[in-house]
């Protein structure tokens, strides 16, 4: 921008190329004008001599003329080159001017990367730790899961042994009244039985009385074989009746040691329960 116009360089160097050789006949012409008339006047014989000087002097006059024309014209192109000079300066400072804006604005914009470089360094930190505690979350609720699952199914453990605990106390409460049944049964048929022993021995004792008395009457009436028979019936009789009884009663033991073993399972199963319970 602050170059010489080209324009001004090639008229002042055509200027000086064609001042150079003519500079002193233009000297010279510059006198000569004036001198031309006085020479004429006193002299003759120079007059051949100033007629073929003149169209030099027209000559050299044309080229002053385009001379000045040119001068004035390269002044005009260095004033022009001057202000379009100032005008580039004034370019040079607003595009000076605009660069150190643009420098602070790109400051500025270093300045936000880094701010925006540390904030996403910040931001992806967080990021990584709300990763980690969504993974903890996760891995607790995982596990929160898991003891659900495993709760879960202890309840169901737990119903299915409760759904059998009340199987087996209905089972035992079942079996409780059967036998409560049986041993009411077997207290009747004990009582039934200890009756029937009762009548049995008191019959023994009265067959036995009667035997005595049998006996009695057979020392004292030896010649009664009627007496004497009917006795060994009746002795026979309560043998029979006696071990019927016997019997009776080695049942009755029975049965009784049957009622004691099932008043202990009886026994046991109530203990059970109360303890399940």
């Amino acid at each position: 921008m602050s170059a010489t116009n080209p324009g001004i360089t090639r008229s002042m160097t055509g200027l000086l190329e064609r001042a150079r050789p003519r500079r002193t006949p233009t000297a010279l012409s510059s006198s000569s004008t004036t001198s031309l008339s006085s020479l004429a006047s006193v002299s003759t014989p120079v007059a051949a001599p100033v007629s073929k000087l003149k169209p030099k002097v027209n000559d050299l006059l044309a080229e002053r003329s385009q001379l000045q024309a040119d001068l004035e014209k390269a002044a005009n192109d260095f004033k022009v080159s001057e202000k379009q000079k100032a005008d580039a300066e004034g370019q040079s400072q607003e595009i000076l001017q605009q660069l150190t804006k643009e420098r602070e604005i790109s400051k500025a914009l270093r300045r936000e990367r880094d701010n925006a470089v540390t904030d996403a360094e910040a931001s992806r930190k967080a990021a990584f730790e709300v990763d980690e505690r969504a993974k903890e979350s996760r891995k607790a609720a995982l596990e929160a899961e898991q003891r659900a699952a495993r709760a879960e199914k202890a309840d169901k453990d737990s119903q299915l042994a409760r759904e059998k605990l009340e199987k087996g106390l209905k089972e035992t409460e079942r079996l409780k009244e059967e036998m409560s049944e049986r041993v009411k049964r077997v207290e009747k048929e004990l009582a039934e039985t200890e009756q029937a022993r009762m009548v049995a021995l008191k019959e023994a004792e009265s067959l036995r009385g009667s035997l005595t008395q049998a006996l009695q009457l057979g020392v004292q009436y030896q010649d009664g074989q009627l007496t004497i028979q009917k006795l060994d019936n009746d002795l026979r009789e309560a043998k029979r009746v006696a071990e019927e009884v016997q019997g009776k009663l080695e049942k009755e033991e029975k049965v009784s040691r049957e009622l004691r073993k099932e008043k202990e399972a009886r026994k046991k199963a109530e203990d059970s329960s109360c303890v399940i319970a």
